[in-house]
């Protein structure tokens, strides 16, 4: 069983420091991103995003609202990716302010068993997330 390390954090000036809660939350909303891959759930992995998201694909393709995010991860996220799937670490979180965060992930690419694929680049996604309805 893998135990991902905790995640630097830093502190924007206008950021409260010492956030443990919102800490835990991101890393379980990554952590749901990737059971949300590992299982090829489009409608999950959408799920996680605000109507206005904005993604750029690992090949620099920017994909904008969520209908767009919606159609492009139906036709790629789908069982033709075989065995391949990642792991998804989160690596570092900036908090810029109350409610926004800027968060680095490690993106590992590995097998069904969880055994890294030899070959594979790993990725480096940004995101930046906000805090919605209180949580």
């Amino acid at each position: 069983m893998r135990v991902p390390s905790q995640p630097a954090v830093t502190y924007a000036p206008t950021s409260p420091p010492d956030r443990p809660r919102d800490i835990a939350l991101i890393i379980a909303v990554v952590e749901r991103l990737e059971t949300m891959q590992w299982n090829r759930d489009v409608e999950g992995f959408t799920g996680l995003l605000t109507p206005q998201a904005v993604w750029v694909t690992a090949f620099g393709r920017r994909l904008t609202g969520w209908p767009e995010i919606h159609d492009f991860t139906a036709k790629v996220l789908t069982p033709a990716l075989s065995e391949e799937y990642a792991y998804y670490d989160v690596e570092h979180i900036t908090f810029l302010s109350d409610t926004i965060a800027a968060v680095n992930v490690r993106q590992c690419p590995v097998g069904p068993t969880g055994i890294p694929l030899e070959g594979h680049e790993e990725g480096r996604p940004l995101y930046v997330m906000s805090k919605q309805h209180g949580g």
